[in-house]
């Protein structure tokens, strides 16, 4: 799942077994799903605010975009 923070950089979430997922920078080719969230949508889904319905776009199965959407924390 390519996951764009529109802060000048692109991540890669892959998943692995038991469900687990790896966060790792870069592209990848041919992603199965994309999640590009504006800076303010962000920084917002991230520490559990209200996002803007502008603010998040999702492309590719739900089964892989929806968990990003539900991802908490903080990055520095």
């Amino acid at each position: 799942v390519l996951v764009d923070l529109d802060t000048g950089g692109q991540w890669r979430l892959v998943a692995g077994p038991a469900e687990r997922w790896t966060l790792e920078e870069g592209v990848v080719g041919q992603p199965a799903a994309r999640v590009a969230f504006t800076a303010e949508a962000a920084w917002r889904s991230f520490t559990g605010a209200r996002v803007p319905p502008d603010g998040v776009h999702c492309a590719g199965p739900e089964a892989l975009t929806e968990p990003v959407l539900s991802v908490r924390g903080i990055i520095i």
